[in-house]
């Protein structure tokens, strides 16, 4: 059940801003949890709804309507895991399409993170929810998911992700054909301000840079098999990329063609190559394109056919 609290603002916190304020009185609750209360319109100044960077007057009453709490920390769950591999520092996994990565506000069970913590300890993070994790996959992608499992080795590969030393290539399936043999996209991207959970092309974003090869063209059915390596990290940075130039992802709930129906979004990480964080050497893991996408690896000879690496296991880059 909901319940309320109401606080006043002292004068010695005049000019605070209005969600860093309340994260202070409300032990527990995280300022990006704040902020999405006051979206919702959960939060009211003086009986209205306020911005989250409203600066507090002396006086202000704050009215604010929580939600129960969630677990202080995931619980281990026996979930199924493909594990492709594993040491004392990192286990990689290939994560199914349909697996939400870490508990979030909707999902805050059955996830990988769920999973992981039953089979093994994972590495403490700033989110309590999400420890051991360093990258994401949106819930609709597969593939290659690496997480660490001592300090070491999570602040390794957040300094390496941070500096662009991870590797990441991707298969993905995008509608319409590609003229180009292989291509760059940089377009910045940042939150829609309309609506929080989508991204979109924004002139004030954050630089995206994804740059992509053509393994095979179907133009009988409008369609372009390609192989993606994203040179920055933002959230839904392929489907918003491809999106935006006019070949989206088949399948894509989100930024996809209106009506589309696929068994699955068609974007699979099929490869991860990252700095081991103890040896020091290069590796790399791989995941074998699912099911769906084998038909469009076999059907037609195409342009361009260098194919994604088909067997699961690492290898160290040479």
């Amino acid at each position: 059940m909901m319940s309320e609290e109401t606080f006043t603002a002292p004068l010695e916190d005049e000019g605070e801003r209005l969600d860093r304020w309340l994260t202070a009185q409300l032990v527990g609750r995280s300022r990006a949890e704040i902020q999405r209360l006051i979206r919702m319109k959960k939060i009211l100044v003086n009986g209205e709804t306020a911005k989250p960077s409203r600066l507090l007057r002396s006086g202000d009453r704050v009215v604010v309507e929580l939600p129960p709490p969630g677990p202080s920390a995931p619980e281990p769950e026996p979930l199924p895991l493909k594990i492709i591999y594993e040491d004392g520092e990192i286990i990689v996994v290939e994560k199914p399409v349909g697996l939400v990565t870490h508990p979030a506000p909707g999902h805050p069970r059955g996830t990988l993170v769920n999973g992981l913590l039953y089979h093994c300890r994972l590495a403490e993070a700033a989110d309590r929810m999400r420890p051991g994790i360093v990258q994401r996959l949106d819930r609709e992608t597969s593939g290659v998911l690496v997480a660490a499992k001592t300090g070491k080795a999570y602040r390794s590969l957040v300094e390496q992700f941070k500096h662009g030393e991870v590797e990441k290539r991707y298969l993905a399936l995008v509608y319409g054909v590609i003229a180009e043999d292989e291509g760059l996209i940089e377009l910045p991207l940042g939150r829609d301000p309309l609506r929080r959970e989508r991204v979109r092309v924004r002139a004030e974003g954050k630089r995206a840079i994804t740059e992509f090869s053509i393994l095979k063209r179907f133009e009988d059915q409008d369609k372009t098999l390609v192989k993606v390596r994203p040179r920055t990290g933002r959230m839904h940075q392929i489907r918003v990329h491809f999106s935006y130039i006019g070949h989206p992802v088949v399948g894509d709930p989100k930024y996809g063609r209106r009506g589309d129906w696929a068994e699955r979004m068609m974007l699979h990480a099929f490869e991860l190559a990252i700095w081991h964080p103890r040896t020091g050497r290069r590796v790399k893991f791989t995941a074998p394109p699912p099911e769906e996408f084998i038909p469009w690896l076999e059907h037609g000879s195409g342009e361009g056919n260098r194919s994604p690496q088909g067997r699961r296991g690492r290898s160290p880059d040479r």
